[in-house]
């Protein structure tokens, strides 16, 4: 599996429902898209990769803004500050925020958007 299908599964077995990977759909107004990034490089060791460093970035949007910001909030509460933990496939040694969730703007239907940032380190071997 990859980094967002992992990331997908754990939010969706928390509760969070209608959660997208790279491409947010138009319907429904009240939607979760993850998108990976560029992050740091990989750390490397003598046999190899030992863990990843891929960007996460989290939107959330919906019809109002309170809405909007109570689903990137409950994205933080089952997010930042992960360590060691099992996700599907891989261990992540770390998952942490970047900064504080901050407006996009609002899309084309004018529903709010609002994202954050995270660092991850995911082991590869």
């Amino acid at each position: 599996m990859n980094m967002l299908d992992e990331v997908a599964m754990l939010l969706q077995q928390n509760g969070i429902q209608n959660v997208y990977k790279a491409s947010m759909p138009d319907e429904p107004h009240g939607a979760v898209c993850l998108y990976q990034y560029a992050g740091s490089p990989p750390n490397l060791i003598h046999e190899g990769t030992a863990w990843a460093n891929p960007g996460l970035q989290v939107v959330s949007r919906d019809t109002t803004y309170p809405e909007a910001y109570q689903k990137i909030e409950r994205v933080l509460e089952v997010l930042h500050g992960r360590t060691n933990t099992l996700i599907g496939e891989h261990k992540y040694l770390r998952i942490a925020a970047l900064q504080s969730p901050f407006p996009l703007g609002r899309d084309s239907q004018a529903r709010h958007q609002i994202a954050v940032n995270f660092a991850v380190a995911r082991q590869e071997n």
